[in-house]
């Protein structure tokens, strides 16, 4: 029996497990929540523009079955920022004032510890 890791092209049903990979490797290796505590829009933040708008350009690492990492690029940067700009990035605000991610001081921690 061979057990290789096959590396395919992004399929919608692997959305939640990249999702899942992005944030448990968010701070070198380790989980987002180490410096942010919203998995959900971290998880927008680094993987929605791949899965939503350039999946032709997402690759994923499968092992047994079960996907073990994946793989980004961007055909267009400038489409990259357009889209990030104007659509998700309005989108991930507003989710994360809807969630109350301005108002937890693990949030203001982290502004901080930036400038």
């Amino acid at each position: 029996m061979r057990n290789d890791i096959i590396i395919r092209s992004y399929e919608s049903q692997d959305r939640e497990m990249i999702r899942q990979i992005a944030c448990d490797t968010a701070d070198m290796g380790e989980p987002v929540e180490n410096f942010f505590g919203d998995r959900e829009v971290v998880g927008d933040l680094l993987t929605r523009y791949y899965t939503d708008y350039e999946s032709e350009s997402l690759w994923v690492a499968e092992y047994e079955g079960k996907v073990i990492g994946y793989l980004t690029g961007c055909l267009d940067t400038h489409r990259y920022f357009r889209i990030m700009g104007f659509c998700l990035l309005p989108q991930i605000i507003i989710k994360s004032i809807l969630r109350g991610v301005f108002l937890r001081q693990d949030t203001w921690r982290l502004f901080s510890k930036r400038q």
